[in-house]
């Protein structure tokens, strides 16, 4: 995990919020910070409290089958990020705040490539799609609440409109379990995150917890339903 740390502030090193006086030593605290976040002690403390406060009113992540190893790290690292806001360490949710933006840059540098008819293999994208647009609805959801005024600006809108436009570009709204799902139980789990995140995301999570009471309208237009629709 320390070395996801490095990759974090080395994909956002051409970051313009960085690019002024003092970027270098403000990136190497980061990097510092993050790989303290990021040891092992720490990211288990982080997902306990994920699990024991988030996910009991959010359960999109299969928790039966999670383990670290094999988690995207996508959504690990949202999950670590939202964690540790729930964590009794002050300390710990003060550092992560400062590095917030690295975590949102990150996820965000990884959207999906859109849909395409002869893509051959549909179960790994599957699981690329549903990994992003997880780690990008935690990401809004912790920004949203913990991140500084500029970040609940940006995320409100930027952010939460691309994640709506995605959705919607890779049929978030179709998913629904066939009988094919039974021949293979990661595929059933992947399809079955995918319809929990879609409720999640349509069905009034981010929309009450998340954002401006003006949003939700938006939400349907940008995902192509009415408001009110089945899906919800």
């Amino acid at each position: 995990m320390p070395m996801l740390a490095d990759c974090i502030v080395y994909l956002t090193i051409v970051d313009s919020r960085d690019v002024k006086i003092g970027w270098q030593t403000k990136r190497a605290h980061a990097l510092l910070t993050l790989q303290e976040l990021f040891e092992p002690v720490q990211v288990d403390k982080a997902l306990h409290s994920y699990f024991r406060s988030w996910h009991r009113i959010c359960r999109i992540t299969h928790r039966p089958s999670f383990s670290v190893s094999s988690m995207p790290h996508l959504a690990l690292v949202a999950m670590i990020m939202l964690g540790t806001m729930y964590a009794p360490c002050e300390e710990n949710r003060k550092k992560a705040t400062t590095v917030l933006d690295y975590a949102e840059d990150y996820i965000f540098a990884h959207e999906p490539s859109p849909p395409h008819p002869s893509q051959d293999d549909a179960n790994r994208v599957d699981t690329v799609k549903s990994c992003f647009l997880e780690a990008s609805f935690l990401m809004i959801v912790t920004q949203y609440w913990t991140g500084d005024s500029e970040s609940k600006r940006r995320v409100s809108t930027l952010r939460f409109d691309r994640t709506a436009e995605i959705s919607r570009e890779q049929n978030l709204l179709q998913a629904v379990h066939t009988a094919d799902d039974r021949a293979s139980q990661q595929l059933w789990l992947v399809k079955e995150s995918w319809i929990r995140l879609r409720h999640a995301t349509i069905g009034g999570d981010l929309e009450h917890i998340a954002v401006p009471v003006d949003r939700p309208a938006k939400t349907f237009i940008l995902l192509g339903c009415e408001h009110g629709c089945n899906a919800t």
